[in-house]
């Protein structure tokens, strides 16, 4: 065998990848160990997962490059030169990321609570939703989302990195971008001239306030007495510049304040057949499949915000006068935010499971969740909708032992099991530990 390798698409396939590590050292196995996927970091791979084993683990960083590294390793004279500058660079990334700890602050869990950011809730005017806590769904035909489909990550897939429009025009991957532009929208407009489906969406807008430890309950209606779920969300106990250890839980009024906020859950879902819709040949031939299941997955990110937009303007009101450009809208310039699990923000992917199961989105959309809470079918989006203009991009990326235990407790799974759920920003408290030791 010349080498395994593993990719991760989700951060708890990051755990698998461990557990794979280290059994091929249990097994005395030195074949190399390739590492790729969106959820995978030459961080995580220096930190965790190259410490596991006597052999060779290298992180591929595109798929693109798969065979460069295979062609090094299979190479007889190349081959040990590789793997040194491999474990040369592994070895740089890890003592860059310990001098990074050394030089930031981390607080406890306890004194990040302290810190937390502080709104001023007096005064502020809380729109009161049409159907509180009822799941409204929606069949969208592509033409009401062709002006919203963002196709700049459709790019990067084929190995095409950049910033449209310079993509288009630069010197050595202009013709290529160019082209793959062209056939990308020839599949639109197509599907938008023959009336075809988008996809489908279900969304609900439910009466919230926030608890201590960054807990969102959700009732069942105006009276706020009956809760129909919790979301646990995290906080940040390494600073940001400004001081402020943030979570999405600061961005919805404290039960304590007797306030009428309000937190909205999304579901948009292009389908399993979206590729084949899309597809002007046989999905058997790889461009072809490559091309529309990229597209499909911009379909669910654009159906993702059409339903924001209608959360926004009509079902919740929170910016009933909104008239916002599709460039204004898909550079985020809107009251509030949207915010998934698995993001920076909420790095929790089994919160997943709350939002599917609130609503109904199995029985409704037929969107279920994977053991590690990969949503299918594949073009699939779920989030949340927060109102508090106060809101804005950041990132939990280390999560300590005090607040695991608290969020281990509110979600009533077991410390292993929450470790899961948050395996990169335990990873990385696990990497301290061991580094500190």
């Amino acid at each position: 065998m010349a080498a395994v390798g593993l990719s991760a698409l989700i951060t708890p396939s990051l755990s698998v990848m461990a557990e794979v590590a280290r059994a091929l050292d249990e097994r005395g196995s030195n074949v190399p160990l390739l590492i790729g996927g969106a959820a995978t970091s030459r961080t995580h791979t220096a930190l965790v997962l190259a410490p596991l084993r006597r052999g060779p683990v290298l992180h591929v960083s595109d798929a693109s490059k798969a065979p460069v590294v295979l062609h090094d390793l299979l190479d007889p004279a190349r081959r040990e030169t590789f793997l040194a500058a491999n474990a040369l660079e592994q070895q740089q990334v890890a003592e860059a990321w310990q001098r990074k700890q050394t030089s930031t602050l981390f607080l406890s869990y306890a004194e990040a609570r302290e810190r937390r950011q502080r709104l001023d809730w007096h005064g502020r005017y809380f729109p009161r939703p049409l159907r509180p806590a009822e799941v409204v769904c929606e069949e969208v035909p592509v033409r009401e989302v062709l002006p919203l489909v963002s196709l700049g990550s459709l790019f990067t897939t084929f190995d095409l990195r950049g910033t449209l429009p310079d993509l288009l025009h630069h010197p050595a991957k202009g013709g290529a971008a160019r082209a793959l532009h062209a056939d990308a929208l020839l599949r639109l407009r197509r599907a938008a001239d023959l009336g075809l489906l988008a996809g489908r969406t279900a969304h609900a807008v439910f009466p919230a306030n926030s608890q201590p430890g960054e807990v969102l309950e959700l009732y069942a209606d105006e009276r706020r007495t009956r809760v129909l779920g919790r979301l646990a969300m995290l906080r940040q106990q390494r600073p940001g510049a400004d001081g402020l250890c943030r979570s999405l839980a600061d961005l919805v009024a404290p039960a304590g304040l007797d306030l009428p906020d309000h937190v909205a859950l999304l579901v948009a879902t292009a389908g399993g057949d979206a590729a084949a819709r899309l597809a002007l040949g046989p999905l058997d031939d790889d461009y072809e499949r490559l091309l529309c299941e990229a597209l499909a997955d911009r379909l669910a990110e654009a159906l993702a915000e059409y339903v924001h937009r209608f959360i926004r303007r009509t079902s919740w009101g929170i910016a009933a006068e909104e008239a916002l450009s599709p460039e204004d809208m898909l550079a985020e310039r809107y009251r509030g935010g949207r915010y998934s699990p698995g993001y920076p923000s909420w790095p929790d992917h089994g919160a997943k499971t709350e939002i599917v199961g609130l609503l109904g989105a199995q029985e409704r959309l037929g969107v279920s969740l994977t053991e590690h809470w990969a949503m299918t079918p594949r073009s699939t989006v779920c989030a949340m909708v927060l109102a508090a203009p106060e809101g804005t991009r950041f990132a939990i990326e280390r999560v300590g032992g005090d607040q695991l235990a608290v969020f281990s407790g509110i979600t009533g799974v077991s410390p292993e099991g929450a470790a899961l759920r948050l395996s990169s920003q335990v990873a990385e408290e696990q990497s301290k530990r061991r580094t500190s030791a």
